[in-house]
């Protein structure tokens, strides 16, 4: 496995989110928050999550990126393995890919792109990835470790 940095968003770090959680606005998280519902991504006044997380392009270039860098042709298919709204696999299914994504999160997917709402799945990758090997030409996840249970990582 191998990171590399495709995305020029400044967001802010798990740890970051964690100690506004702890110390700040939220007392105790509440459990839409928890399950990564309207409180994780859209609601502004909890000052943790995205706080209105909305299209607006922000993952262009970032998919750009991926293509060119993996040298990818038309109709290349990719995962994105927490999409979350789906707006990279929106992206990369405007540039010509045929794109999946699975996410955790069914608020996310009701408010994701219309466009490429029926190639997201609810589906928690902790139970394994649920295409054959070699399926796809790329896999993607951004931001989504952090959310796993340790002991499941290398599985996943």
């Amino acid at each position: 496995m191998k990171e590399i940095n495709f995305f020029d968003t400044n967001q802010r770090s798990p740890a970051e989110r964690k100690n506004i959680i702890k110390n700040e606005k939220l007392k105790k998280p509440t459990n839409d928050y928890m399950n990564f519902g309207y409180d994780y991504f859209d609601n502004d006044k909890i000052g943790v999550g995205y706080g209105g997380y909305e299209y607006d392009g922000r993952y262009k270039r970032s998919a750009e990126k991926i293509i060119q860098f993996y040298k990818l042709k038309k109709n290349s298919q990719i995962l994105e393995i927490g999409c979350a709204k789906g707006f990279i696999v929106y992206e990369l299914y405007k540039l010509g890919m045929d794109v999946y994504g699975l996410e955790l999160s069914q608020y996310a997917i009701e408010n994701s792109v219309p466009e490429i709402k029926k190639k997201i799945n609810l589906y928690n990758v902790e139970n394994g990835i649920p295409f054959k090997d070699s399926y796809f030409d790329l896999v993607i996840s951004k931001e989504v470790f952090p959310h796993l249970n340790p002991k499941k990582i290398d599985f996943v």
